[in-house]
């Protein structure tokens, strides 16, 4: 190429390269000051896209930790309580048994029963006022869900039972006959009678509804019925009772529910006589069965979701880890390519001045 003056190449090729080296400058100097190999979409698209898949997954099990966390006290609460329930029970035993010896005459047993009375209403107290951020967990029969991971439906369900006096130790005298399921009648046929002290029950899904005795039968499963209406919304649009039987009005794909009719409570008639003693110490049994058997459920859920909580920090640790191959700037790399493109740029401004000035050649032509 001939000595030219218009067009100065090799400037224009030393301009190109600086502009390349500054660059790749500015690029690991902005690595190095933020930790992130990504720092907008031109850096790396997809690996942008990924890890913002990842941290959305490792925020929601970081907090899905904490729900598991908080339904584990939830649960502990409600433990808490019937521990306290068991040994009130055990006293009510220890008076029973007592009341139920021929060596006490009918006001030593009125005395007792007073206690035993005030027993019963401290089991009821404990049921109505326990509960966790304004959730009842012993006297109520919701079912609660759990979100214990990071995407929709990963949950823990749980269903409370009712603890109280009146919901202890009622053995089923019978479950009612259901006919009409997939239709848009459904029915609930009873044979037993129901009495006082009695309730009637009916459980669909998770709901539950209760109806205790009132004037009589078709009086006490009509308010039942009424009351599954209510709370069934447009699955049940009506309910009747007539003649021990409940008629629903459904929608063809409302589930069928289950009626049960329950005996009376822990020990109705008290241990103010000898009968009534002997009857509440295997009443009180029955109330120590379901203490149990609802603390059973409880401890194993607790321990359920503290296995859930490990494995939850697990993936974190290893989705974390996954996320930091994608994003997180590598040091010891950046710092090797800042320094080659610190040198690259002082050769380059150095090569850029000697291409301009090796127009100046040309002088030496024109003397």
């Amino acid at each position: 190429m001939g000595m030219v003056i218009g067009t100065n190449v090799a400037s224009i090729t030393s301009q190109r390269h600086l502009e390349s080296s500054r660059a790749e400058m500015e690029t690991s100097m902005e690595r190095l000051s933020s930790g992130k190999r990504i720092n907008s979409a031109m850096d790396d698209a997809a690996g942008l896209a990924i890890a913002g898949r990842m941290t959305a997954q490792v925020e929601g099990m970081n907090l899905a930790v904490r729900n598991a966390n908080d339904g584990v006290s939830m649960l502990q609460t409600a433990e808490g309580g019937l521990e306290e329930t068991t040994d009130i029970l055990l006293r009510m035993r220890e008076l029973a048994v007592q009341s139920s010896s021929d060596t006490y005459n009918a006001t030593d047993r009125a005395a007792l029963n007073s206690e035993f009375d005030a027993l019963k209403a401290e089991i009821t107290r404990i049921s109505d006022n326990t509960d966790f951020n304004g959730t009842k967990v012993l006297d109520s029969t919701t079912k609660v869900d759990l979100q214990v991971g990071s995407d929709t439906g990963d949950t823990i369900s749980f269903k409370f039972q009712g603890m109280d006096a009146e919901s202890l130790a009622r053995p089923a005298v019978e479950t009612a006959a259901a006919g009409g399921a997939g239709t848009t009648t459904q029915t609930q046929t009873f044979t037993t009678t129901l009495v006082a002290g009695q309730r009637a029950t009916y459980t669909v899904g998770d709901n539950t509804y209760t109806q205790d005795f009132v004037t009589d039968t078709d009086t006490t499963l009509g308010n039942l019925a009424t009351l599954v209406a209510n709370g069934e919304g447009a699955n049940v649009t009506a309910g009747v009772a007539s003649g021990g039987v409940i008629t629903f009005t459904t929608l063809a794909s409302a589930a069928s529910g289950e009626g049960k009719i329950l005996g009376p409570p822990l020990s109705a008639e008290g241990i103010s006589t000898k009968a009534g003693s002997v009857s509440a110490i295997d009443k009180i049994d029955a109330a120590l069965l379901d203490v149990a058997n609802y603390r059973s459920d409880l401890g194993a859920t607790s321990n359920r979701l503290m296995h859930t909580v490990d494995n939850l920090m697990n993936r974190v640790e290893n989705t974390s880890a996954a996320r930091s191959q994608i994003e997180d700037a590598d040091f010891a790399s950046e710092s090797a390519n800042l320094a080659k493109s610190q040198v690259l740029q002082q050769a380059g401004t150095a090569m850029l001045a000697q291409a301009n000035a090796s127009g100046q050649g040309v002088m030496s032509l024109l003397k």
